[in-house]
């Protein structure tokens, strides 16, 4: 398999950094800039927003990462507060 090179990898990292900057950010600018939605739509929206990124970021690889999940795993996630 090929390994990415030191420059890319690094590339990569920092993009990843700048982007998980961003979205933190973002917990801070939103209610500032949505001040018609109550606390808890903003939750609800921050929350369904990280899902969608989450659920974009798996799918590549959920060929790889299914067969790797057993019962167990769904029910600790189902479980998890």
């Amino acid at each position: 398999m090929n390994q990415p090179s030191s420059i890319s990898s690094t590339i990569s990292g920092i993009a990843c950094g700048i982007g998980a900057g961003m979205l933190w950010g973002l917990v801070f600018l939103a209610p500032e800039l949505a001040r018609a939605f109550s606390p808890l739509q903003l939750t609800i929206g921050r929350y369904l927003s990280y899902g969608v990124i989450s659920a974009l970021l798996i799918v590549p690889r959920w060929r790889m990462l299914s067969p790797k999940l057993a019962r167990r795993e769904w029910q600790a996630l189902a479980a998890s507060r």
